[in-house]
């Protein structure tokens, strides 16, 4: 199993590690294949805008993270993914005196086969509403405290989230899983 050191949260040089007791890369056979992410994160200053996007192909494993604004919490947005095979933790927060701060996320996959994609929240906090979208079927799922889980086809599918700028951090974990037994797509 592998799973990412987060140990004191470096802006530059994450890194993976092998964690003992893990099964093997051929017991995992990833289920999906991971395209491209697109983070924004966006603060309306006195200055003018900052705005700050990243895009980046995205492989097994990936960490992504974007701020912008000051480093004074009323002033500030910040957008941050976490990609580990099949599964992907969100993390976003804004917050700006009169509502002027946004971040959001876009990232893209294909999956193989029918799979379950369970979305849950990290600690205390509250839980970032996901939105699922297949463009070519027009299949739209989303995941939120109420509605934790979706069934997806295989295609090609996007995951789309948003901050709220009330400056609390909305964390989610969407873990995706094959469909044991046959499943009928309507």
């Amino acid at each position: 199993m592998r799973r990412i050191n987060l140990g004191k949260l470096p802006r530059k040089g994450f890194y993976s590690v092998e964690a003992p007791g893990g099964r093997s890369r051929d017991e995992t056979d990833s289920m999906v294949r991971w395209t491209s992410a697109l983070l924004m994160a966006h603060v309306e200053t006195s200055q003018g805008p900052d705005l700050q996007i990243l895009r980046e192909e995205v492989g097994e494993e990936a960490v992504f993270r974007i701020e912008s604004g000051d480093c004074v919490a009323t002033n500030h947005a910040q957008a941050m993914v976490i990609v580990d095979e099949n599964e992907i933790i969100l993390s976003m927060r804004s917050r700006s005196s009169n509502n002027n701060a946004d971040a959001s996320v876009m990232i893209g996959f294909e999956n193989v086969r029918p799979m379950v994609v369970s979305a849950d929240g990290v600690g205390e906090g509250k839980t970032l509403a996901v939105i699922l979208r297949n463009f070519e079927e027009g299949i739209l799922h989303v995941l939120d405290e109420d509605r934790p889980m979706a069934r997806l086809q295989p295609g090609l599918w996007t995951i789309q989230s948003a901050s709220v700028p009330d400056g609390q951090e909305r964390t989610s974990v969407l873990q995706m899983e094959a469909v044991k037994g046959q499943q009928r797509w309507n």
